[in-house]
């Protein structure tokens, strides 16, 4: 008479021929093998008749019930074995078990049967978005996920600063913070730059930019500490603009308050603050500091001049070459430290694999303009330092006059 055994994966009950206790057998629903225990008796389980699709390979007809069945003891608590049909590895895998469950109990309390067997090809094709695509490109290498999780870039970040060919001290100050944690399948990427070039030459432009960096740099930390957890933010806070724009005004009005002191009368400071999350970029500026963003071999500025040869182009009263040359062309209409309140200019970008980010204070596009800075990126090495090296150098090659800062960003 056959036997009634619970498959120690799907729980389901199936029914065997005594002779095959002691040996292997494939459940007729998930078709898993597993072991049969010699046999044991033990009380038969309150489940529904099985129907013939369960019956595992071997068993020709359905027999008699036979009064008793064998249930294999629960598994101890630990990790499971090793399942050489598994999708992937850890998400996934959990992923796909938890479905598994899912779908096995709904059934079950549903007291009707699963329409098919939970095999790896119903998972991918019952979840949707992202989970279902990786799932998919898993199934495709024999077990190994092919590329990492879509909307998961990475980012590689390098600057490089100089005093240039005409000045004896750099009053330029930089703040680069990159973060990024990865666990299995998960990787979270970003980066924070804060760029300050100091105004008021020997009377602490330097203290100005110095000051304005580590305001807004600790002020904006805490924002983006929580990438270092696995399961951190896919999208940017919603309050990390206003974040940023705050944390500029704090470093103005301190800015503004230390330029009242004696040794530092009429000090200041322009600025870009730069925060890259996922694929989102979130600008804050101050200034004529620039941010570019290179997409598809096209260069984009991003943020415009506040300057008062900007206003005047922008109002017709000058054309953008006579912009180039114009004696006040250096003059800006806001910056941090000029007065108690300041009013930051917000920007948002989105970036995709194999795009560029620039960030550089006005010692760069006073002598690189857009056309050659669109050809140095077009022919960059992957490299975001060498990039940010290349793009000083060429300032300084070309004439030097100010000290030049740049922060290249590369998502990959």
């Amino acid at each position: 008479m056959a036997v009634r055994v619970q498959c120690p994966h799907c729980r389901s009950v199936c029914e065997v021929q005594p002779q095959l206790l002691g040996t292997t057998v494939k459940c007729g629903k998930c078709t898993r093998p597993f072991a049969l225990p010699a046999g044991t008796s033990a009380p038969r389980p309150a489940a529904a008749a099985p129907t013939p699709a369960q019956a595992v390979a071997g068993a020709a007809t359905a027999a008699p019930r036979a009064p008793a069945a064998f249930i294999p003891p629960p598994s101890p608590p630990g990790p499971p074995a090793a399942d050489p049909g598994a999708l992937g590895s850890g998400l996934w895998r959990s992923l796909r078990d938890l479905y598994r469950s899912m779908t096995t109990s709904g059934a079950a309390a549903a007291g009707a049967p699963s329409s098919r067997p939970p095999t790896d090809d119903s998972i991918e094709l019952e979840l949707d978005g992202p989970t279902a695509v990786a799932l998919a490109a898993a199934t495709q290498t024999g077990g190994k996920s092919a590329a990492a999780p879509p909307g998961l870039s990475r980012l590689d970040v390098g600057s490089s600063s100089s005093c240039g060919m005409a000045r004896t001290r750099n009053e330029d100050s930089c703040l680069v913070v990159q973060l990024a944690s990865s666990n299995l399948d998960q990787r979270r990427d970003v980066a924070l730059v804060v760029l300050a070039d100091g105004m008021g030459g020997y009377e602490a432009g330097d203290q100005a930019s110095g000051l304005a960096i580590r305001l807004i740099g600790s002020a904006l930390l805490g924002q983006v500490a929580p990438v270092l957890a696995v399961h951190g933010h896919e999208k940017p806070p919603a309050a990390l603009a206003d974040a940023i724009a705050t944390a500029i005004r704090v470093a103005n009005r301190a800015v503004h308050e230390q330029g009242q002191k004696p040794g530092c009368k009429g000090m200041g400071a322009t600025a870009a603050v730069v925060v890259v999350w996922e694929g989102q970029v979130l600008i804050g500026h101050v200034g004529d500091c620039r941010v570019y963003h290179g997409t598809g071999g096209k260069l984009r500025q991003v943020t415009k001049d506040q300057t008062l040869v900007a206003r005047m182009v922008e109002m017709g009263k000058l054309t953008e070459e006579e912009a180039l040359t114009h004696p006040h062309r250096n003059e800006v209409t806001q910056a941090l430290g000029r007065h108690p309140d300041i009013q930051p200019a917000p920007y948002k970008v989105e970036i995709i694999p194999g795009d560029w980010l620039v960030v550089a204070c006005d010692g760069l596009h006073a002598h690189v303009d857009e056309k050659l800075l669109a050809d140095t990126l077009r022919n960059a090495v992957p490299s975001a330092a060498a990039l940010a090296n290349q793009l000083v150098e060429l300032a300084n090659k070309r004439g030097g006059s100010d000290n030049c800062t740049v922060v290249a960003v590369r998502c990959y």
